[in-house]
């Protein structure tokens, strides 16, 4: 017996000298399943005693807060590169979700493994699963690195796609002799019921044969690269099954008779679809709302009947009776000369386009050329001809190809030359910009030719003078700014070019000028202009002469009045008009004005006032009183009862939102003797029917088309309307246009409206469209289900409320590569977002409107940039506040209290430049800090902000933010070649070749960006 101890013993040394002590004690095992594995990392190897892994073993869900706030953020290995299952035969739910870093398995034995058991495993390569006998539903999802897929043949059943949106796939096979499936053109078709199961996401087309009858839920979900899939005998379109589709332009189903779509995203993306083919259906259903009703679009039907059933579903797309003809397709072929740069290629849906594919006659495609540091694009040519001049921004697009395409883009480098720097020392006072010979604008971080004549501009803002130009001299710790003597007062600077050359220039106030400030405390209440005495208007902020006298004029909207004027936030007692007057100035100034309602709401009667009607919550068919003759803002608010509204003859004015939450509203009537107002189908428009007013958020059906006379909506017009999906317009509308069942102006530079419909995926994101300038007002608010937003570089504005009451909303920002050019953030855009997170430094914006973040009660970190102003209230009930980033040397005028509601403001840290910690620590508002950090580096100040962020460390620079890949160079202000390397994935370093030399780095696609010691 003692001999057996001491072999035992000696056993689990072994056993210890092979393991680390952390393994080994780290791993919770009960009657053979792995329950955790804490800290494993690398390559592990499942003990052989295990047969089964727990559900969430490597991955720990979020949990929900106890307030309602949304979930805590999901924990993943990351750490685990490769598996060697052993012996495991069972795999549970969520068990390696979202772990990034593996790239191979070993699983000989695996028999069953749950559903999302390695979903978005990104970095898996390839699978070989010999033993398996069940794959649940998204098993292995968003593994978007894996390019082969292997099943053995005892699989016997299946959830839906278990390959779901594996976009890189190419390879899907099963072993011959299985009882229960086949593979067929890289398909995985069930041999029972011939259900199209899971096609993978990599090939570019899919014929089957008579065998498969049903395309199953999600079975080609994330396909972007599929052009043409014919299905003879499929009857049947699955739930989600086509989503994402954006390549497919040959739909042939000839016998289809139903499409499945509970997810209302059956067809999401498909926006290439230029045949398809049911003509052997007489009796097809409907497409459920599932289809994308598009004027490039024709459909093949069986029969008259077929045709005109559709035709009132489908008002663009072309229906014709009969079979289809043949698609042709075009090939594309590009070249360019790879030493000066390189082009990309792409497609509807950003699917990329390599040299020497075909595509179908009628896609759209798009050319990108990318010159490297010091070349530029001198010419395109395509097919022969030089079509250089109709090229911007190096970007050309083919709306409709119509033959092959060759073409030719040539790279040049540079002349020898230097770069430019310049800035504003006061950008809130005035403006500075370049120019060279012959008035060609030079943008900051620009090579111009050595010598070239350059002439710098100064634009101060009413009320300031410029007063001295300096230029940059010295070298590392030892740079400093030197006046240019003679240059004090004067609005241009002329010199020649030089190396390195970096002109700045001040600002100050002109002598007996005061500062006006003014605004109204709500906007959704009032606004509130200011004009002088000759009738001239002014900007908030303006400085203006000692004596002038100021006329401010209140604009109440609605039923609103004025309640109260506030001088310098001291009450103006007992005044209440529309105007107050500054007779004769003589100091700084605030001017503010409240406007409100006055009345308590009643909910079961309605209130009127003066033919204003306040509130009121009827139910069922409603008729308005007589002597109404407005309705007020949100008057109906909540009144979920009310079945149909009937307008009076006198009716005039109906305010913003007035029909919020009224869900069970389906149609509004209005007597012929009305002047002012028109339903069209149950939905209100003004009379001329030029504006749509309010669309009834009960009404039947998922998508609603305006009419062709439409000019616009009124901002929420379409508002807490759960059942509307999709909007379209009109083919003859000029006016509007609808992207994807959201509504933008017909230049797609305003959102006017994006419905909330369910968002796929568990970042539920919207990514808006390049070309959009403003979110306008109330476009993407109410929304239950967006998580995330990502915003395009042309994005400029965001009106006031455009993003507010969006409690799941988490993140507002960029994508890599883009740079932000958004400029201002309207009153209260980002009210009650309960779940956003962070606000990133988006370098371009000039102002935060009043309640901006109200109620952003999750929000923990804020950038704030150089020259940005706050409104009021900005970050009223933020409670959870740990980080802000102040970037102007001067603190922005706020509040005493504007952080005050920061519930732990002992640990909250303000990050400001080492230059204005003093500033910060005495002004009103900021001084409530208890940690106020020099910790933004003033010294990098000449870098192009964009989405990235640059820290300097002893021996260099860390850069992060760039996509992985990109080539980069860094070279002397002189042009000699320091490095040469390309961007890695999270943080790269750019060393420093010796204190006081300044680089200058350049990454493709990317402005220059000038580094210093």
């Amino acid at each position: 017996m003692q001999m057996k101890r001491i072999f035992k013993w000696v056993v689990f040394a072994i056993v210890l000298q092979a393991l680390p002590l952390s393994n080994v004690f780290a791993q919770k095992i009960e009657n053979g399943k792995l329950i955790s594995w804490a800290d494993a990392s690398g390559s592990i190897t499942i003990p052989e005693d295990v047969t089964e892994i727990a559900e969430n073993c490597f991955y720990t869900p979020g949990e929900p807060d106890p307030d309602g706030w949304g979930d805590t953020d999901p924990i993943s290995n990351t750490a685990i590169t490769s598996i060697d299952f052993k012996n495991v035969v069972k795999i549970g739910k969520n068990a390696f979700k979202g772990c990034t870093g593996i790239v191979s398995i070993m699983a000989p034995k695996v028999t069953e493994i749950a559903e999302e058991a390695f979903d978005a495993c990104s970095s898996l390569e390839a699978l070989a699963l010999p033993a398996i006998t069940k794959l649940e539903k998204r098993a292995f999802a968003n593994c978007s690195a894996m390019t082969n897929v292997s099943l053995g043949k005892s699989l016997a059943s299946t959830g839906a796609n278990p390959f779901t949106n594996c976009t890189m796939l190419k390879n899907l096979q099963i072993e011959a002799g299985a009882e229960g499936f086949y593979t067929s053109e890289n398909a995985l078709i069930r041999k029972t019921d011939g259900v199209l199961v899971a096609v993978a996401g990599g090939i570019e087309q899919l014929t089957l044969d008579g065998r498969c009858k049903k395309v199953g839920e999600s079975a080609m979900f994330g396909c972007s690269r599929l052009t043409k899939v014919t299905l003879p005998e499929a009857t049947v379109l699955g739930d989600k099954s086509l989503n994402g589709c954006s390549s497919l332009a040959e739909l042939i189903v000839p016998k289809l008779e139903e499409v499945e779509n509970n997810s209302f995203i059956t067809m999401n993306g498909v926006g290439s679809l230029r045949v398809m083919d049911i003509h052997l259906s007489p009796n097809f259903k409907g497409f459920n709302g599932a289809f994308n009703d598009k004027e490039s679009t024709t459909l093949y039907v069986a029969s008259e009947e077929v045709k005109t059933r559709l035709s009132k579903e489908l008002r663009k797309t072309k229906i014709i009776v009969g079979a289809p003809s043949v698609i042709t397709n075009v090939t594309i072929t590009y070249s360019f000369n790879s030493d000066g740069g390189k082009v990309e290629s792409w497609t509807t849906g950003a699917v990329a386009v390599v040299s020497g594919q075909t595509l179908p006659t009628g896609s759209t495609i798009t050319f990108k050329a990318i010159p490297f540091f010091d070349y530029y694009v001198a010419s395109w040519t395509l097919n022969g001809t030089d079509i250089s001049s109709s090229v911007e921004n190096n970007m050309y697009e083919i709306a409709s190809v119509t033959e092959d395409i060759n073409l030719n883009v040539t790279f040049r480098k540079k002349d020898e030359g230097c770069y430019i720097f310049y800035r504003s020392l006061a950008p809130s006072q005035g403006t500075i910009s370049c120019s060279r010979d012959g008035g060609i604008n030079v943008p900051y971080g620009e090579k111009v030719p050595l010598n070239s004549n350059l002439k710098f501009t100064a634009s101060p803002r009413r009320g300031y003078r410029v007063t001295d130009w300096s230029k940059e001299v010295g070298e590392g710790s030892q740079i400093s700014y030197e006046v240019i003597s003679g240059q004090n007062g004067k609005t241009t600077y002329e010199c020649k070019a030089e190396d390195g050359l970096d002109i700045a220039v001040n600002f100050d106030r002109m002598t007996d000028h005061f500062i006006v400030k003014f605004s109204s405390f709500n906007t959704d209440n009032g606004t509130l202009t200011a004009a002088l005495q000759d009738g001239s208007s002014f900007e908030s902020g303006d400085a203006l002469p000692k004596g002038s006298k100021i006329i401010f004029t209140a604009h109440p909207i609605g039923a609103n009045k004025v309640e109260e004027w506030q001088l310098n936030s001291e009450t103006v007692s007992g005044h209440r008009e529309l105007t107050y007057v500054v007779e004769s100035l003589s100091s700084d100034i605030e001017v503010n004005v409240l406007c409100s309602q006055s009345g308590e709401p009643d909910p079961d009667a309605p209130v009127i006032q003066k033919g204003h009607l306040i509130s009121w919550n009827p139910e069922g068919a409603a008729i308005l009183p007589g002597e109404v003759t407005h309705i007020d803002a949100k008057a109906f608010e909540g009144a979920n009862k009310m079945t149909s509204l009937t307008l009076n003859k006198d009716l005039k004015y109906i305010g913003e939102q007035a029909f919020l939450y009224a869900t069970a509203l389906r149609q509004f009537e209005v007597p012929a003797e009305n002047p002012h107002f028109t339903a069209e189908d149950g939905v209100l428009y003004n009379k001329e029917k030029t504006l749509l007013i309010a669309y009834p958020a009960g009404r039947e059906g998922d998508t609603y088309q305006i009419i062709a006379s439409a000019l616009g909506i009124m901002p929420g017009a379409f508002a807490t309307c759960p059942l509307l999906k999709n909007v379209t317009v009109a083919i003859d509308n000029t006016a509007l246009k609808s992207v994807d069942g959201a509504l933008y102006t017909q230049d797609g530079a305003t959102l006017l409206f994006f419905p909330t419909r369910p968002i796929e995926g568990e970042e539920a994101a919207i990514k808006l469209p390049e070309g959009l300038q403003t979110i306008g007002r109330l476009a993407l608010s109410y929304h239950p289900a967006v998580k995330g937003i990502k915003l395009p570089a042309s994005l400029r504005k965001i009106e006031a409320q455009a993003l507010a009451f969006n409690p799941v909303l988490a993140s507002v920002g960029y994508e890599e590569n883009v740079s932000p050019g958004l400029e201002s953030v309207g009153d209260s855009a980002f009210y009650y977002g309960r779940s956003l997170l962070l606000f990133p430094h988006i370098p371009t914006l000039k102002s935060l409107g009043k309640g901006v973040f109200g109620i952003c009660n999750l929000l923990e970190e804020i950038h704030i940039p150089d020259g940005c102003t706050i409104g009021k209230g900005a970050f009223e009930k933020c409670q959870s506040i740990k980080r802000v980033f102040a970037y102007d040397s001067k603190p922005a005028d706020i509040e005493a209290d504007a952080f005050s509601d920061i519930v732990f403001l002992d640990e909250a840290t303000l990050h400001v430049k080492p230059d204005a910690v003093d500033a910060y620590s005495q002004a009103d508002g900021w001084k409530i800090f208890k940690h106020i950090k020099g910790s933004i580096d003033t010294r990098i100040e000449t870098i192009e902000h964009s989405n990235y962020r640059i820290y300097k460390v002893s021996d260099g620079w860390l850069v992060e933010g760039f996509a992985a890949g990109l080539n980069y160079t860094t070279c002397t202000v002189s042009g000699e070649l320091l490095t040469r390397s390309k961007t890695q994935q999270g943080q790269f370093f750019v060393p420093a070749p010796h204190a006081g030399l300044a680089v200058l780095l350049h990454i493709e696609g990317h402005s220059v960006i000038k580094l210093m010691r």
